[in-house]
């Protein structure tokens, strides 16, 4: 199920991050309701302001926040936490530094709830030998392990990681999959799964394979925001048939 699901996955070695959009509004029907809303502004840092009014602080749209020469990020991507916006990447990435060698890779739209975080390749520990003791890390001039191997980690579009998930070295998620709450996620995700445990495992696909390559043929995160939120009600409620006209 794994190679079928895979099948029509694009970024087979990087997340395909340019998007650029402009702000403007529209009208979405939903069922026999229609509404008006603002389209999403690709240029802020707090997307969400609650229905009192007030900002929701703790939500950012990475791209806007993290500024890190080994992470990139897709637009709307966002991830909630409790530091600071310029705290972001620490928090998101704590071993990733800005001389390492791997990338963290994250598409556009994804969602990545509070306590999650990435552990990248360079937090490895040696096991060839006898002991796993990082001794060299201790003194400068022999700081680092070189010799071991490194591996980007890559998510893609449209994924939801829930509370707690920690994502380890080298991992590929694919698009559409969804990580549940505490999980510690090893081995690549095929596009459109649900996993979860410890080590996570897949508990069920989203939809047949027939229609996840439809989907990733259809690629709607890669659409102008207007043509985006003119078939949300097609995005929202399933309407496959929709979507391939659209």
């Amino acid at each position: 199920m794994a190679s079928v699901a895979w099948k029509g996955y694009r970024h087979s070695d990087h997340v395909n991050l340019a998007y650029s959009t402009r702000p403007t509004s529209c009208s979405v029907g939903m069922g026999s309701k229609r509404f008006t809303m603002s389209l999403l502004d690709p240029d802020a840092i707090h997307p969400i302001t609650l229905p009192d009014g007030r900002v929701y602080s703790d939500t950012v749209y990475l791209k806007n926040v993290v500024d890190h020469p080994r992470i990139e990020v897709g637009e709307y991507s966002y991830f909630t936490h409790s530091g600071t916006p310029e705290e972001t990447a620490q928090i998101l990435a704590p071993y990733l530094g800005h001389t390492c060698r791997e990338r963290l890779l994250i598409g556009k739209f994804v969602q990545i709830a509070k306590g999650c975080y990435f552990i990248t390749s360079s937090a490895n520990h040696p096991m060839t030998g006898f002991t796993t003791y990082p001794f060299r890390i201790f003194k400068p001039e022999t700081f680092g392990y070189k010799e071991l191997p490194v591996k980007d980690t890559v998510v893609g579009h449209d994924v939801w990681i829930g509370h707690n998930a920690a994502i380890m070295p080298g991992v590929r998620i694919g698009a559409g999959a969804i990580v549940a709450a505490a999980s510690v996620v090893a081995r690549d995700i095929p596009p459109y799964a649900v996993v979860g445990g410890n080590p996570a495992t897949v508990i069920r696909m989203r939809y047949p394979a027939e229609v996840i390559d439809v989907l990733l043929h259809i690629a709607w995160w890669d659409w102008p925001i207007e043509k985006i939120e003119a078939n949300l009600a097609s995005l929202s409620n399933g309407d496959l048939d929709a979507l391939k006209i659209a």
